[in-house]
């Protein structure tokens, strides 16, 4: 039996499944109900689904309950546009938990980012609570301060003015300026300083299998980043704040051991979550695209 079924009773015959199916599953002759072809390579995409009139396709393995049928009006494009201005890195939180309801709406968002070829190859961590947001970040403190001389002495070398000006652009010799800033001020901080997830009540973490050369892992870090985006996005349409950790992303292996990450797998993002201390009143500037090439 096919794991794809079309029920021929609701069926109307219309081909939007044969039209749309990337894999070229279906095939249906004049009028007549589509049919599934013998050898099928479906990655449950969901497309057949999701544009079928008659709610007549199920595939083996889809969740048909969490399918809903689209019924709320369009965004204007302005109001999509001004939406996106206004959400800020917030690095003030209220003291107020994040309930694990709220988590879970964030998390089936960030589930609904887009992957290559559908696999959906993406987890989360979610620390829950400031007592163990601020264990981990004193883990990674402590991971800096022992880390912290070797990295001086090589970023220093790297930085050394004959070595910089014949191996580095200026955007890196900028970026390893800014971290060897980052790590004196954070060995240096103390406890009650906050200085990497700023006291903020929960973290989420994205995680996926390490890149391993020109194969299917190594989409990995884009899928992490797009499902962490659509979580901010969410989070910023319930009243919410995040910010993205890039500092924390300097020591991945720190970060898998102390979330206990699979064998095989990393972490590639982390974000605040919290309620803002401050409401903002108005967007900023961002410097405009420079250059554009229209092939």
């Amino acid at each position: 039996m096919s794991e794809i079924t079309i029920d021929k009773n609701l069926c109307s015959s219309c081909g939007s499944c044969v039209a749309i199916c990337t894999a070229d599953n279906f095939e249906q002759a004049g009028d007549a109900t589509p049919t599934i072809k013998e050898e099928i390579r479906c990655n449950r995409c969901g497309h057949c689904i999701a544009l079928c009139p008659k709610d007549a396709i199920h595939i083996q393995g889809v969740d048909m309950n969490r399918i809903k049928l689209i019924t709320s009006g369009k965004i204007s494009e302005d109001e999509m546009a001004d939406f996106i201005a206004s959400r800020r890195s917030i690095r003030h939180f209220k003291e107020k938990e994040v309930n694990k309801k709220t988590i879970e709406k964030l998390l089936e968002s960030a589930s609904m980012a887009a992957t290559a070829k559908n696999g959906q190859d993406r987890s989360f961590v979610v620390i829950a609570g400031q007592d163990k947001v601020n264990h981990l970040e004193q883990v990674i403190l402590k991971h800096i301060e022992k880390v912290a001389p070797g990295l001086k002495l090589l970023f220093s070398f790297l930085l050394f003015p004959p070595f910089a000006s014949l191996f580095l652009k200026p955007q890196q010799k900028k970026l390893l300026q800014s971290l060897l800033g980052n790590i004196e001020t954070f060995k240096n901080s103390k406890p009650d300083d906050h200085l990497i997830f700023n006291n903020a009540p929960a973290v989420v973490a994205a995680y996926a299998k390490k890149d391993r050369g020109m194969n299917r892992d190594v989409f990995g870090a884009i899928h992490c980043a797009s499902a962490l985006e659509y979580l901010m996005m969410q989070a910023h349409a319930m009243g919410l704040g995040t910010c993205w950790i890039g500092f924390a992303m300097l020591f991945p292996k720190v970060l898998n051991k102390e979330l206990s990450v699979p064998k095989g797998y990393t972490v590639y993002g982390v974000v605040t979550l919290g309620y803002p201390h401050y409401s903002f009143k108005r967007t900023v500037a961002r410097s405009p695209v420079l250059e554009v090439t229209y092939y």
